[in-house]
């Protein structure tokens, strides 16, 4: 997997990840299990932090509700899409203020 971040033209930021780690079940796992801690916000308060409703564990909700089978599935999938359609863009976003992000298999 490739992340590509440009600014009018010129390029910012490139990384390669491994495919394999990024859709692995041990990643989905870390994920599941942080969409369902959820901090008290007292309990914050009490420790001098704030958190807003845009924390990442809301906007990882719907993975409680996945069968962890179906998961597996879906990342043997996406993992050979790699090898059969190598390159594809997962993720294009190109802001009007001139920067461009681009995420590939």
């Amino acid at each position: 997997m490739r992340i590509l971040v440009k600014e009018n033209g010129k390029r910012i930021f490139g990384i390669r990840l491994p495919t394999r780690l990024i859709f692995s079940k041990t990643t989905f796992r870390i994920l599941r299990r942080a969409s369902e801690r959820k901090q008290d916000p007292h309990e914050a308060a009490d420790k001098g932090e704030q958190r807003d409703k845009s924390h990442y564990g809301d906007s990882l909700d719907f993975l409680k509700h996945v069968p962890e089978e179906k998961i597996a599935d879906a990342l043997e999938a996406l993992r050979e899409m790699k090898n059969t359609h190598p390159g594809l863009p997962l993720v294009e976003v190109e802001a009007a203020s001139g920067e461009y992000v681009l995420i590939t298999l």
